[in-house]
């Protein structure tokens, strides 16, 4: 039986991943923060871990719960969007960037050491969930500017690992959700106007045929909401 671990399985993406995972016969680890988001997620099949992504102990604790444990794909989901009207003109707090890029970047950098002796016994794959905000060459707009910055950043520490971790020759991906997949998205496509949105539309249809889905061995559902990034 495959496994797969969702890191950030509480809401939205991840809870997706974890359903579609379990449905397809997968054995599912699934970290939370909630109480009631532990209860859901058990109530699914899936096992439990506690994580708070910003807490060293739990990052820490990962590895021990995890130990002996072949990952077949590990999915780094855990982030969070930050201020909404984070834009040039209007530049974040200094709380704001500090849970933003913890979070999002951080976070990842220090998860990634507790991941690869998960993944490697079975030539697993690393994901993150990244997002066409952090693209640089495809930057059409200033809004969400430190969402745009950590997700940027995040995309860098994903290339960093991947050529550092070359020779042992793992899959490594880069996901997104498709404009409209999760409430970011669909305050996205409702700033565009409707050219920009089918000229979107058909780059993603493009994109949707290389091999994302094979490398984190997508469940159907779950495959038609994200697609290879940046």
């Amino acid at each position: 039986m495959p496994t797969a671990l969702v890191l950030g399985a509480s809401r939205g993406l991840g809870l997706e991943f974890a359903k579609q995972y379990l449905a397809d016969g997968w054995r599912v680890y699934a970290t939370h923060r909630a109480e009631a988001d532990r209860v859901r997620l058990r109530d699914l099949g899936a096992q439990t871990l506690a994580l708070d992504v910003l807490a060293a102990d739990d990052l820490a604790g990962l590895a021990w719960q995890l130990e002996g444990e072949r990952i077949d794909v590990a999915v780094v989901n855990a982030g969070v969007y930050g201020p909404r009207d984070s834009h040039p003109q209007h530049p974040p707090t200094n709380g704001e960037f500090d849970l933003v890029m913890h979070t999002n970047v951080l976070a990842p950098m220090r998860l990634l050491p507790r991941l690869a002796p998960l993944i490697g016994p079975a030539r697993g794959t690393l994901a993150f969930m990244s997002s066409r905000m952090g693209s640089i060459s495809a930057t059409g707009a200033g809004h969400g500017m430190l969402y745009r910055v950590s997700k940027a950043a995040e995309n860098m520490v994903a290339r960093a690992r991947a050529r550092r971790a070359g020779r042992a020759r793992r899959a490594r991906a880069r996901a997104a959700p498709g404009v409209g997949a999760h409430r970011h998205g669909r305050a996205q496509r409702r700033r565009r106007g409707a050219g920009e949105r089918g000229r979107h539309a058909a780059r993603d249809r493009r994109r949707g045929r290389i091999p994302g889905r094979r490398l984190l061995r997508l469940p159907r559902a779950v495959a038609r909401m994200v697609r290879p990034c940046c």
